[in-house]
């Protein structure tokens, strides 16, 4: 469109340069929204993918902590009929809204928390040999794809073995003796190690239980030392009840331990650094000369 001035001539813009310029300006802000929109679209599902991925390992390292010290162990897609019954019943499960939960005489407690509204999971159960039990867990979701699969030793199961079938949605299981010992059942002997620090849920113990399952249990070596671990913690624990000050050594040197496990590069710095300075002081003094008088 064209205005006229008092001189006869136009100014301003025509009705094509207007077109022109509103398609243009639509193009910028309809590419703006698409960016927008793709941007946005990714920064949720990374945040999904992220919160779905944190569920499950948290859900995964929960779940082998129950089921590492189970003294009775049953695979079954449902609790027992007397289910709360005994204070020590538990039981793990996915509910009907898709989420891992851990059952108890007191209430249900979820596990995979952080996406209660966002994924469904899917939990396996199966016996992978003797005292030892695959759990695989994974998100049902449709645009993310993550599982996390262990195996399981049971440590102080009873010598009759994991009950129920071979694989199941769900495991029962009793972490005490109670309603489920029988005269003729043994239960392993205790672990020395959880007994000094005197909490199964401490963090320097899951360090323990990752050097026993990734470095020792490795070789038939390593095995061996961690059956006779076992066999001999119940032994050790009666004997250090009457020697409090051996306890306490035990416990530094088990804090000491934990501390080498956890930063072993600086660990060895300091060991060497430490190799070496010793080593000169020895030399040192066999070295010197006496001084005359």
């Amino acid at each position: 469109m064209a205005m006229g001035n008092g001189n006869g001539k136009t100014s301003g813009f025509t009705l094509v340069e207007l077109m022109l310029a509103l398609t243009l300006l639509g193009l910028v802000l309809s590419g703006g929204f698409t960016l927008y929109y793709f941007a946005d679209r990714a920064f949720v599902e990374g945040t999904v993918t992220a919160d779905i991925q944190a569920d499950v390992q948290l859900a995964m390292r929960r779940i082998v902590d129950e089921l590492r010290l189970a003294y009775y162990l049953e695979l079954a897609p449902a609790p027992p009929a007397d289910f709360g019954d005994d204070d020590d019943d538990h039981f793990i499960f996915v509910n009907d809204d898709g989420l891992v939960v851990l059952k108890t005489r007191v209430g249900e407690e979820v596990l995979t928390s952080l996406t209660r509204d966002v994924s469904r999971y899917r939990v396996t159960f199966a016996q992978a040999g003797d005292g030892l039990v695959n759990v695989k867990l994974e998100a049902v979701h449709p645009n993310v794809s993550y599982s996390l699969e262990s195996d399981v030793e049971i440590l102080n199961l009873y010598l009759e073995g994991i009950k129920g079938p071979s694989a199941s949605s769900g495991v029962y299981y009793q972490r005490e003796t109670g309603k489920i010992e029988r005269p003729d059942a043994r239960v392993r002997e205790a672990c020395l190690v959880t007994w000094l620090v005197g909490d199964d849920q401490e963090q320097d113990l899951d360090i323990f239980r990752r050097f026993r399952d990734n470095v020792l249990m490795k070789t038939g070596v390593g095995k061996r030392i961690v059956d006779w671990y076992y066999e001999r913690s119940g032994q050790f624990i009666e004997a250090l009840e009457q020697m409090p000050a051996a306890v306490a050594a035990l416990k530094a040197a088990l804090w000491a331990a934990a501390w080498v496990l956890r930063y072993p590069e600086p660990s060895a710095f300091i060991f060497g650094f430490g190799l070496v300075f010793l080593v000169g002081i020895v030399a040192v003094r066999r070295f010197r000369k006496p001084q005359e008088v």
